[in-house]
């Protein structure tokens, strides 16, 4: 992506198609973005894999154990907050959203059954995420772990596993070039996109 040709009209088209992209390549520093989340008395902020980036229904989704405390989180206060940083082409984004939660449904299901093997396995931990443990481990059980995982066996962490798909209101774009910064907002008017410049 050439963010030095970015204008107002088409900023909002360039930055869904560079999150499509990550979404789809493991290697794309827009892949793991940070997401902020907030209870009535204080912010969290983690790193979560970018699943999808949905430019038709402005939609973010990222995977969780449903018994994290972001999920409790999301469900007392849906606005989050995620942050891309792209430090090699020196881009900054910033996506508020409102996030729904979706478990054993027939969207999670679907996100469910394209995920490896390997991936489903972290939603099978005895305890919830944050758990204390007596020593340092991951909390599956050894069961679980050996050359020979099938479908069947880690079917039991679907009852914890849920997809968080956010609708993105507003994009904060700022990218910092060598000639001289650049900033935007993109905010979703209910119909269109609509951008104005900002000072960085």
């Amino acid at each position: 992506m050439n963010w030095r040709d970015s204008t107002l009209e088409s900023l909002a088209v360039d930055i869904w198609s560079a999150l499509g992209e990550a979404a789809g390549r493991p290697d794309h520093p827009f892949r793991l973005p940070a997401v902020a989340t907030t209870n009535r008395f204080d912010s969290h902020v983690r790193t979560v894999v970018l699943r999808q980036a949905d430019p038709e229904y402005r939609r973010l989704v990222f995977f969780s154990d449903l018994r994290a405390p972001k999920i409790r989180e999301i469900h007392a206060n849906e606005q989050v907050q995620w942050m891309f940083l792209h430090p090699r082409q020196g881009v900054q984004i910033r996506a508020t959203s409102s996030a729904m939660v979706y478990r054993q449904d027939a969207m999670a299901r679907e996100f469910w059954d394209r995920l490896p093997l390997a991936s489903r396995l972290n939603y099978c931990a005895s305890a919830a995420p944050g758990s204390a443990l007596p020593e340092g481990g991951d909390g599956i059980p050894p069961e679980l772990k050996g050359p020979d995982l099938t479908a069947e066996a880690l079917e039991g962490g679907y009852a914890n596993f849920a997809a968080v798909a956010c609708e993105v209101d507003v994009m904060d774009w700022l990218w910092l070039g060598a000639d001289g910064s650049r900033r935007a907002s993109v905010r979703w008017t209910g119909e269109k996109y609509s951008a104005i410049w900002l000072v960085p």
